[in-house]
């Protein structure tokens, strides 16, 4: 009876995993697609905003400051929406899925660059610190671009519950040099996670690991962390759940083992 239990649980639970990966291939392609037909619009209305420009210069002078402030308000929104288009494209290029020789403080200097503006609008401030002692590794830059990239979302979405006074992002990584590991601490001053807001309590924080889980007060698809915990389960890696950090949101600490570039034959 035990064995049938077992089977059967592994049975749902890959079929659980399938599920999560035909719906992230499925918002995957949707997304390419979405962001090229944005790229090219974006691109159309920043043309068209230059000649909208001369006719504003042709209004009388008490009506052309309030006008161009607008403009320039309406390009900045369009500009923030082509460089997300951008972005989702870079993540999908045959380039990102090769592995490749990486510099960790590159790659989450450029991850988090399309963050800015979205940071600025929403009054997050940040606290990124990479140590330089992190050598160059061998991997594949989409995994370690989707660990940053869901915290960071998910963070993002958080602290729209908290006060825009309150609202901070703090991502510090390590190198322990006798294991060949990188740390990742991310944490931010949201809400955190508590149990009683879990579907299981029973099961601890890390059931917001396993597909489709996500609080009752959140509108998340519960997907993020589950392809962050799939991610470091295949590096080897390891990954801590806290409820509360030490900025008083949920604290996520993240294990990797990598091959230094160096060490690599």
């Amino acid at each position: 009876m035990q064995f049938t239990g077992d089977l059967k649980s592994s049975v749902e639970a890959k079929l659980q995993e399938l599920q999560l990966l035909r719906a992230l291939a499925t918002i995957g392609i949707a997304l390419a697609t979405f962001a090229h037909e944005i790229k090219e619009n974006i691109t159309s209305v920043l043309d068209e905003s230059i000649l909208l420009r001369d006719y504003i210069e042709q209004l009388p002078p008490a009506m052309q400051e309030e006008a161009l402030e607008r403009l320039s308000t309406a390009i900045t929104s369009a500009e923030r929406v082509e460089n997300w288009g951008s972005f989702v494209l870079e993540r999908v290029k045959k380039s990102r899925r090769t592995e490749q020789k990486i510099d960790f403080a590159e790659l989450v200097t450029t991850v988090l660059r399309p963050f800015t503006n979205s940071f600025s609008y929403r009054s997050i401030l940040t606290d990124i610190h990479i140590a330089d002692t992190i050598p160059p590794f061998i991997a594949f830059p989409i995994d370690f671009e989707a660990i940053i990239i869901n915290l960071v979302t998910n963070s993002v979405k958080a602290l729209e519950k908290v006060s825009r006074s309150r609202r901070r992002i703090r991502i510090h990584a390590t190198y322990l040099h006798a294991s060949h590991e990188v740390t990742i601490d991310f944490e931010d001053s949201g809400p955190g996670i508590k149990l009683k807001d879990l579907p299981q309590s029973q099961k601890g924080l890390l059931q917001v690991l396993e597909p489709f889980i996500s609080g009752k007060d959140t509108d998340g698809t519960g997907m993020g962390l589950a392809v962050i915990n799939r991610i470091v389960n295949d590096h080897r890696g390891t990954i801590s759940v806290y409820g509360q950090g030490d900025l008083g949101g949920a604290h996520f600490h993240i294990t990797i083992p990598i091959k230094v570039a160096g060490n690599v034959a």
